[in-house]
């Protein structure tokens, strides 16, 4: 009796270790299979994370970018060339006019007026160029010097306003906010505002890795050393890039078009610009696609879209309507 009873309490204890080590087993599985979902969320969260945080980077570049160019055009005096496509008179057009309503065409200097042109409406005040015929400060006959000209432009080849080139002009002021001039051309004539010119231009990335995107890059032309609030050391030409990464938007021709200018009076919204009424354009739509990658190499676009205004245009009044005629 006793034998049988030992060798039923030996099987008892035996199953009971049996069962115990089934309910280990089991939750090690159990363990495991917790630990291997908490890993795979805990990889998802990673990849999200790294996903918003480039995301986040991307945006606030970007951000950056467009508020340091929306300083500038909310403070511009206009989009183009204010300088226009005629020089300036280099002597006094009405010598000794007599008094009295009698006609006296003998006392109008054509010498002095060398684009008359300007009497007829053919020539625009405002050009849609950069340097313009009648830039006096970068034009044919300007007076600052440019020692390398970027994306092979120039007096030959100006910059033109268009989807893909911004051109704008900002006023310079006095310690006392009040609006500096360049010296006249001659004795008695009316000077000429100084301004900084500023070109933004999108090109291709040279970089072969980054085949088919493209880069917002920033030429600066400053008024003379003496008439600028540009920061010391800055040279005419001066090149920066503002950003990268660009994909889009494109054109139905597939073309790269980010910029689009709005018509004050019409307004209307489009990519090219009627050069002969520059200075009734108030404002610039920049749009951009630009291309956010993650640490994982995983790429994905980001939209921007964002409008500026020029407060010191040439037709703006005080109240937002159009100027009388």
């Amino acid at each position: 009796m006793i034998h049988t009873h030992r060798t039923r309490e030996q099987e008892r204890r035996s199953n009971e270790s049996g069962a115990t080590l089934i309910s280990v087993l089991v939750a090690a599985l159990l363990v495991g299979f917790i630990e291997l979902e908490m890993l795979g969320l805990l990889s998802l969260n990673s990849a999200q994370g790294s996903f918003l945080w480039a995301r986040m980077d991307t945006l606030n570049s970007v951000n950056y970018s467009l508020n340091a160019m929306g300083q500038r055009v909310r403070s511009a005096r206009n989009i183009g060339d204010l300088y226009g496509e005629a020089p300036p008179p280099q002597g006094q057009v009405v010598q000794n006019l007599p008094p009295g309503p009698q006609q006296h065409p003998e006392a109008v200097d054509p010498s002095q007026m060398p684009n008359a042109s300007i009497q007829n409406g053919s020539v625009t005040l405002v050009s849609n160029h950069f340097p313009s015929a009648g830039d006096i400060l970068y034009g044919p006959q300007g007076s600052m010097t440019v020692t390398s000209w970027p994306w092979d432009g120039g007096q030959g080849n100006p910059y033109t306003l268009s989807s893909t080139c911004l051109v704008i002009q900002v006023p310079n002021f006095d310690s006392n906010g009040f609006p500096m001039s360049l010296p006249p051309a001659f004795s008695g004539a009316v000077p000429l505002s100084a301004l900084d010119t500023y070109v933004y231009k999108v090109v291709p990335d040279p970089n072969p890795a980054h085949a088919g995107e493209y880069q917002l890059q920033m030429a600066y032309f400053p008024s003379p050393a003496a008439l600028t609030n540009a920061p010391t050391g800055i040279g005419p030409g001066t090149l920066t890039t503002v950003l990268t990464g660009i994909v889009g938007p494109k054109d139905a021709s597939g073309d790269i078009c980010v910029f689009q200018y709005v018509e004050k009076n019409l307004n209307t919204v489009t990519t090219t610009v009627n050069a002969a009424n520059l200075q009734n354009y108030s404002g610039v739509v920049v749009n951009l696609q630009v291309v956010n990658m993650d640490a994982r190499g995983h790429k994905s676009l980001l939209p921007v879209r964002t409008e500026m205004y020029m407060r010191n245009n040439v037709a703006a009044t005080t109240i937002g309507s159009p100027p009388p005629t």
